[in-house]
């Protein structure tokens, strides 16, 4: 098991890339629709040194700045083979944003990645 470093400072990281299509379970199963962040190789080498779990962000989506939660990791809940990105802008408003070119900036480190028991919990947590 990796060792975190949780004193790495995060504020100011930015991770940049086009909304892809994800698994559509955010949406579906959660009710929390959230932004798949393409997985560029700069954002790889961006998310290696930040532990994978939740951020407060903000989130620049065609000029307009949102209050932003998300997700960087595998997401054990579906016990992904890939790192992800995944953003939650805090919007009910929001139409689909897919291809178009999201900016996030992570503000603070919330928690580490969790297994949960059912979904319910899970969205509770979110």
């Amino acid at each position: 098991m990796r060792a975190w470093n949780t004193s790495v400072q995060v504020s100011g990281v930015e991770l940049k890339g086009k909304v892809v299509r994800g698994f559509g379970r955010g949406s579906k199963q959660l009710g929390v629709p959230t932004a798949n962040v393409e997985m560029t190789s700069e954002n790889k080498e961006i998310t290696k040194g930040l532990i994978p779990g939740v951020y407060s962000a903000t989130a620049r989506l065609k000029g307009a700045t949102y209050k932003t939660a998300m997700s960087i990791g595998w997401n054990p809940v579906y016990d992904n083979q890939e790192k992800t990105i995944e953003a939650y802008l805090i919007d009910d408003s929001l139409p689909e944003f897919y291809d178009e070119q999201l900016e996030v900036t992570v503000q603070s480190y919330i928690r580490a990645e969790a297994l949960f028991s059912d979904f319910d919990s899970l969205i509770q947590a979110i």
